[in-house]
């Protein structure tokens, strides 16, 4: 990826402390930062790609207050049961409530069973998605319920869709 000077911010900065593109990228390794390169997915083509950078430091939090070690990774049971309250709670009781909503059940069977092994996109026919889950309408009844950050959408061609599920 080339990025120009008018692409990212820190260009200038980059120069007057002639640190290299590398080193930056290293550097943000060692202290586990991310880079997130944003508007790359824009139907029509921009001058400028931002590249957005950005560094938590929460002095005063306790690794406890953010997400308490003895939590396990995957939830069996909703996030809600646990009388304790951290940073991260509300986005797991989301994530925990999508797994276990029928729908997304349903859909991630689909898809899991539809994919083919080279893409991580599927084909889902309107006629093949109604009659899996049994209802004769479901693009208007429930493909505008389903969150952005479960499935992922391409525009629909002629009848069909193609997505992609965060599994």
């Amino acid at each position: 990826m080339i990025l120009t000077e008018s692409q990212f911010k820190g260009y200038k900065w980059l120069k007057q402390y002639n640190i290299s593109w590398r080193t930056y990228v290293q550097l943000c390794r060692a202290y586990e930062h991310t880079i997130y390169i944003t508007n790359v997915s824009k139907t029509e083509a921009e001058d400028t790609t931002e590249l957005n950078y950005q560094f938590l430091n929460t002095v005063k939090m306790l690794s406890s207050e953010f997400r308490p070690d003895d939590l396990p990774l995957g939830w069996e049971n909703s996030p809600a049961e646990d009388e304790r309250m951290w940073l991260t709670k509300p986005t797991e009781q989301r994530y925990y409530d999508l797994r276990t909503e029928r729908l997304m059940i349903t859909l991630t069977e689909y898809y899991i069973a539809n994919k083919e092994p080279d893409s991580d996109w599927v084909i889902i026919p309107r006629t093949n998605i109604s009659a899996y889950l049994g209802s004769a309408t479901y693009m208007e009844s429930y493909e505008n319920k389903i969150p952005d950050e479960f499935m992922e959408k391409k525009p629909e061609m002629g009848g069909v869709s193609a997505v992609r599920i965060n599994v």
